[in-house]
């Protein structure tokens, strides 16, 4: 029987999932893989719960894996300049030590989306180009969607997604259309999150809005296709 036991970075990835946030820790984190034999058979007896908590655990032990690797952030003012042009929206932009911030107003909603990017050609990864853009794409949504108030599983009416890779560069979309009602009316929101690896750098950019204007949402979609665009691929 084969039965993987991790140690350092699952306790690290299971402290970090729980605080709903995914951005670089401190201190690296480590693997250790202790193997023994047949997980084949505990996968044919695992029900789905002890399965849906097993890939749990493997992808939170990635997402903290990968903040641990020997990774550096990249500049990203090109990819926002002159973002505010042709767009009907308030926008600003703060930059933070890793990534940059953008505000985004209209005169009834509020929205941030968040680029950055990432150098990984010094990382030692050992997963499919496919599974980094997935997992991490994955995870980042959760964690833009967390940041709308009050928004909840049940305020999500659609939600798309889509994923292409190509030898050694891939993109990755999901994205999502949410409407909410409470005491102060309806309200209309967008989640969308981008990213995109190509040669060994990693771009992302991630946003959510909501508005009581049901027209911007279709403009904020169409902002995080303009920023998206900036990025070659």
């Amino acid at each position: 029987m084969k039965k993987t036991i991790m140690i350092a970075a699952a306790l690290s990835a299971i402290l970090l999932s729980s605080c709903g946030n995914i951005m670089p820790p401190q201190a690296a984190v480590t693997t250790t893989a202790i193997t023994t034999s047949a997980e084949s058979e505990a996968k044919e007896y695992a029900t789905p719960e002890e399965t849906q908590a097993r890939e749990k655990l493997r992808k939170d032990t990635f997402i903290a894996e990968f903040w641990g690797q020997n990774i550096s952030f990249k500049d990203t003012a090109e990819l926002i300049k002159d973002i505010e042009k042709g767009t009907s929206f308030e926008v600003a932009s703060e930059k933070t030590a890793n990534q940059q911030k953008v505000s985004v107003k209209s005169k009834s909603g509020t929205g941030t989306v968040d680029v950055m990017s990432i150098d990984m050609t010094k990382a030692q990864l050992g997963y499919s180009l496919s599974y980094i853009l997935t997992t991490f794409g994955d995870n980042y949504h959760s964690y833009t969607l967390d940041a709308l108030d009050g928004v909840t599983a049940e305020n999500i009416i659609s939600e798309n997604s889509d994923m292409s890779v190509v030898v050694s560069k891939g993109r990755y979309s999901r994205s999502c259309s949410i409407q909410k009602t409470d005491s102060s009316g309806s309200h209309y929101g967008y989640a969308e999150t981008v990213v995109i690896i190509k040669e060994n750098k990693l771009t992302l950019i991630s946003g959510s809005f909501i508005s009581a204007d049901m027209m911007d949402r279709q403009g904020f979609s169409s902002f995080i296709r303009k920023l998206s665009g900036n990025v070659e691929y």
